[in-house]
């Protein structure tokens, strides 16, 4: 039995790993969910730790005020009389716990536990000690304020890192970077653009896993002074800056921006955002997203370098490097599609370029021959050409490997060995998000949906600002049957554009009735933000009520749900034939892994009775999908998987079990 159980939120980890540490220092045996939280919580776990705990210390901040899981703790710990409140930045608890007083954590720089708390836990306030291995480590994101105070103080840079658990103490930290005061030219009623566009693009960077950011006040006291890059590289000690100008005019805001090298004063990349008044929140987003994609993929921050050593064709380098900014914004299928020809480019440049195969076939792993128009067997040649070249060039090279991992699985469908080359390369790279990326699709597709999630988080960590990444972790949350895990992510993302439609199929599958009625208005301003035509939002409005709350349907057949998840809508509304027309539609448009879409047992889910259709078999009627299968009912987790006509009863029970 833990002493402690503590609650808080996802963003706030780096936080409790160093207040476990000091806790476990003075004796404690502290209980945290320090991964289940990425989408795959046990919430019998979760309950039966907070019940057999002495204490439980909720961590506020303004992340966790937001988080329903935290809320839902503080309650339970309440009720059971052992809440102890923490605020780790300041921020009051929510309405319904303000009556418990909260430690203020917002100043503690990991040395000593304040008074309050060691008195709340019923110990003295502990002596003064050496430091520990885990006060010692670099700082991490929730003390940045205290130490950004003392580096402005003495003129110099503070470093921004992720402190996750397992990584390295320290990292070397080679990228260092200011971001200068915009340029304002318009009326004066907006002139707080240009310096506000700065810092919100200097407090969008921090993030970043192994960037150093110079303080805002810094920057500001030498904005004036005309200095050349280089002078302000020398005067900061930095090697870039981000530099600009904000244009106001009564037709908008016109946002354009540089990222200069300071020795040399050499521009790395520039680009202009065009928006009206309404729109300058968007296009600072798409600023710092796409900063933060060439600091990742020509100056190695956070994903680490990429290519291995440049070609001796400067051209062909360049290319690669294009290629590789846009295979991390492939969520655009323009990118998607630059990318390719880039990397071919490269190619075409230089034949013995190993990471311009590397990028192709890392890209054409995670890619389906409909994203470019081929066929299924000229894309898999393709994909599989790539990274046999790549790995024969470099046997070491890890984009080329991540790759070789994820198309084991789609290719072969060998989960196991699939598994085996993907933990091996994640030991060996802990630090290289794709490497966990490709592992944790292989433990999806494994049924290992924890194992999984940990995995896409120690990603999203390393590229905070991939699209993708962030609908992957949706999407494992969803599979794993952790509705709010979906809803909590989306509401506390930055930017969620482009993912409503993963929050209506995890609402359709998952939400209870309050959550629906809870969570629909939001779910309904974001699909109009992403400009969903009304009709359309009507109709998925009414099939969120019949589907969760039983209310009729009048509504027309929804022609527009396509995919693995629309066929199961379709089969769920009586529109059989039609449900499987479009799941063989989707099973000719993606490679035949992604069958696996199928295997969860959601309300929209094929009924055991169609998965006995010998329609439903035979979209699984390929050697990959079988082996998927083979090894998943060896596992004994049956979600989804196509069934003999006298195992329809014994599943039926089942599922009507887990969803009592």
């Amino acid at each position: 039995m833990a002493d402690i159980f503590i609650s808080y939120a996802r963003s706030d980890q780096p936080c409790i790993e160093q207040l476990v540490a000091a806790l476990e220092q003075q004796g404690f045996a502290v209980w945290w969910d320090n991964h289940l939280r990425s989408g795959a919580e046990f919430a019998d776990d979760i309950e039966a730790a907070l019940s057999d705990a002495q204490h439980v210390i909720v961590a506020w901040s303004a992340d966790a005020a937001k988080s329903r899981w935290v809320r839902d703790e503080a309650s339970e710990a309440a009720e059971q009389g052992k809440l102890i409140a923490l605020s780790l930045d300041g921020t009051a608890p929510p309405m319904g716990f303000r009556q418990y007083h909260a430690t203020d954590m917002s100043g503690w720089n990991g040395g000593d536990l304040p008074p309050a708390l060691m008195e709340a836990l019923g110990k003295d306030a502990p002596a003064a000690a050496a430091p520990t291995a885990a006060t010692a480590r670099s700082k991490k994101p929730w003390i940045a304020a205290a130490a950004a105070i003392a580096v402005v103080l003495a003129g110099g840079t503070y470093v921004a890192t992720q402190g996750l658990p397992g990584a390295e103490a320290e990292q070397a930290q080679n990228v260092s970077l200011a971001v200068m005061p915009f340029a304002y030219s318009g009326d004066e009623e907006r002139a707080y653009l240009g310096p506000g566009i700065a810092s919100s693009t200097s407090n969008g960077l921090a993030p970043l896993d192994g960037i150093s950011l110079t303080s805002g006040m810094s920057t500001n006291a030498l904005a004036a002074g005309g200095l050349t890059a280089a002078q302000l590289g020398e005067q900061l000690g930095v090697s870039h800056i981000v530099e600009g100008e904000v244009v106001a005019s009564a037709d908008g805001v016109r946002i354009d921006a540089r990222l200069v090298e300071t020795e040399g004063g050499r521009q790395i990349w520039s680009n202009q955002y065009q928006s009206d008044a309404d729109g300058v929140e968007q296009q600072q987003q798409r600023l710092v997203r796409d900063i933060a994609s060439v600091l990742q993929s020509r100056l190695g921050v956070g994903r680490g370098t990429l290519a291995q050593a440049a070609p001796a064709d400067p051209r062909a380098y360049e290319a690669y490097l294009d290629g590789v900014e846009k295979l991390f914004n492939r969520i655009d299928a323009n990118n998607r599609r630059e990318a390719l020809r880039r990397f071919n480019s490269a190619i075409a440049i230089d034949r013995d370029y190993a990471d311009a195969h590397a990028g192709k076939a890392y890209l054409l792993a995670h890619s389906t021959p409909f994203q470019f128009g081929l066929s299924h067997e000229s894309f898999i040649a393709e994909a599989r050409g790539a990274t046999r070249r790549a790995l024969d060039l470099d046997k070491d090279n890890l984009l080329a490997r991540a790759a070789q991992v994820r198309n084991i699985l789609e290719y072969e469908g060998d989960i196991e060995r699939a598994t085996s080359l993907g933990r091996a390369l994640v030991e060996e790279a802990p630090r290289f998000g794709p490497a966990h990326y490709v592992l944790g699709f292989v433990e999806v597709a494994a049924g290992n949906y924890d194992q999984a999630s940990r995995h896409i988080e120690q990603a999203i960590a390393r590229d905070p600002f991939n699209t993708v990444l962030v609908n992957a972790r949706l999407a494992i949350a969803h599979t794993a049957g952790n509705y709010n895990s979906v809803a909590e992510a989306i509401e506390t993302c930055a930017d969620c554009t482009g993912q409503v439609q993963l929050w209506f199929y995890a609402m359709l599958d998952l939400a209870r009735p309050y959550e629906l009625d809870q969570d629909i208005e939001a779910l309904r301003e974001r699909a109009r933000r992403d400009k969903i035509p009304e009709p359309l939002i009507a109709i998925s409005e009414a099939l969120g009520r019949h589907v969760v709350k039983g209310e009729p349907y009048g509504g027309p057949r929804p022609e527009a749900f396509l995919g693995f998840a629309g066929a199961g809508l379709h089969a769920y509304l009586g529109y059989v034939d039609e449900a499987f027309a479009i799941a063989e539609q989707a099973r000719r448009n993606t490679k035949n892994a992604q069958v696996i879409n199928l295997l969860h047992d959601g309300r929209t889910a094929f009924s055991p009775e169609l998965r006995a259709d010998p329609r439903y078999h035979a979209l699984f009627d390929n050697a990959v999908a079988q082996r998927i299968v083979e090894y998943r009912r060896k596992k004994g987790i049956m979600a989804g998987l196509p069934l003999a006509p006298d195992e329809v009863a014994t599943e039926r029970r089942r599922l009507a079990e887990l969803r009592r």
